[in-house]
């Protein structure tokens, strides 16, 4: 059952692989102008990159299977826990950040006091986005850990070959997903 969870779950990662690198693309174009806090003076390119991020993180939907407790059990579970904490932290970091930049279609009834309340918070949103794509980091890793420990290629046969786990290892690696840099210290939550 924990190999046939596992093989599941690698299909999801590979249907999640496009949107995934999309978010983590634009995420990388923005990240230079957050990672030592909301900017005092924000550009026009920095909100349309906030808002962009918003809706692509928005749009980043998770299957049935990952997103309910024990549907998934072993390893599997462990790495689906992984995905659904990168995409909820990047939803809500994406999502606040662009209401306190007072971008996108959710934020027009934003009022003075939420604006300054959600800018005061900028660093925790900022923090939501990083840790998110730390999770995102550490799935590729997990996932050629959990192949091994279930078996590995004589265990799984065609269902999910050792080629499959390595492209999805590289593409939910630290080089392909994390932030850098990390926030600035003086970016406190």
């Amino acid at each position: 059952m924990e190999r046939a969870d596992l093989v599941q779950l690698a299909h999801t990662l590979q249907q999640l692989q496009t949107p995934t690198a999309a978010e983590v693309a634009a995420a990388r174009a923005a990240w230079p102008s957050l990672a030592g806090g909301l900017p005092g003076s924000v550009t026009p390119a920095l909100r349309l990159e906030v808002a962009a991020n918003d809706r692509r993180a928005a749009a980043l939907t998770l299957p049935a299977e990952v997103t309910t407790e024990g549907s998934l059990t072993g390893p599997a579970a462990e790495l689906a826990g992984m995905l659904k904490s990168y995409v909820r932290l990047t939803q809500r970091g994406w999502q606040y950040l662009a209401a306190a930049l007072g971008v996108g279609a959710r934020n027009d009834r934003a009022s003075a006091a939420t604006g300054r309340f959600l800018r005061a918070n900028a660093p925790l949103y900022i923090y939501c986005v990083y840790d998110g794509h730390y999770h995102l980091s550490l799935i590729g890793k997990t996932l050629q850990s959990a192949y091994l420990a279930l078996g590995g290629a004589p265990a799984f046969g065609a269902s999910l070959t050792q080629s499959q786990v390595d492209a999805l290892a590289q593409a939910y690696s630290i080089p392909a997903t994390r932030l850098e840099p990390h926030p600035a210290p003086s970016v406190v939550v």
